[in-house]
């Protein structure tokens, strides 16, 4: 006797996995741990490098005075200066105004409370949207590079305009360099980064730069 199945009956229905807000907490969590993690090596690393922007600072003035020097012994032994000499001079002391500039906002960051990229990192933690999460970090002193997926691209737009609100960011360029479609498939699931999901997903990448004003050279 023939037998009729509803196939409608939910036990037939294919079960959509949503992103749960466990999920989200974990991936959040996750986060919050690597951005304490990278901001204890930044601060190592950025003081190291602040050391050696100091040295290299205090040894192009020493190279500008003897420079100096030598111009002003070569004017009164024999007439006007070296050409060379004098181009040399110019060069250095430009090089020396835009070392002293990258100096002053790395001692900003360093000493300052509440900046550098420890903050930045805390900034980030807090502003993300729930549609979106972070799966790699890359920065240097001039430049911070994030890289993730988000469900919603909307949401990002948003995230974009609280970050330029914040006073942390205040003179750099902030902008997203791609948002791109992908399938759900081609991202690697099963972790806190980056949660199992279906449906719509993009990848997308958010760079905050700092380009240094030209430095002009003066006059000797």
């Amino acid at each position: 006797m023939p037998q009729q199945i509803n196939l409608s009956n939910p036990i037939f229905l294919v079960q959509k996995r949503y992103f749960s807000a466990t999920t989200m907490a974990r991936a959040l969590g996750v986060f919050l741990l690597l951005g304490g993690l990278l901001s204890a090596y930044w601060s190592w690393a950025l003081v190291a490098l602040n050391t050696g922007y100091q040295q290299s600072v205090a040894s192009s003035q020493r190279e500008i005075e003897r420079l100096q020097a030598a111009i002003q012994a070569r004017r009164a032994a024999t007439g006007p200066a070296d050409a060379a000499a004098v181009q040399e001079l110019e060069a250095r002391k430009t090089e020396l105004q835009q070392r002293e500039l990258l100096l002053r906002e790395l001692k900003r960051g360093l000493l300052r409370d509440g900046q550098g990229h420890a903050a930045r990192l805390q900034l980030l933690a807090r502003s993300i949207p729930p549609q979106a999460w972070i799966t790699e970090v890359k920065a240097d002193d001039l430049r911070l590079e994030l890289s993730g997926y988000t469900l919603e691209p909307a949401a990002l737009n948003g995230w974009v305009a609280r970050l330029a609100d914040s006073p942390l960011l205040e003179g750099q360029q902030l902008s997203l360099v791609k948002v791109e479609r992908v399938k759900p498939e081609a991202v690697p699931a099963g972790s806190a980064a980056t949660p199992a999901v279906t449906g719509p997903l993009w990848s997308y990448t958010l760079v905050t730069a700092w380009n240094p004003p030209a430095s002009t050279g003066g006059k000797p």
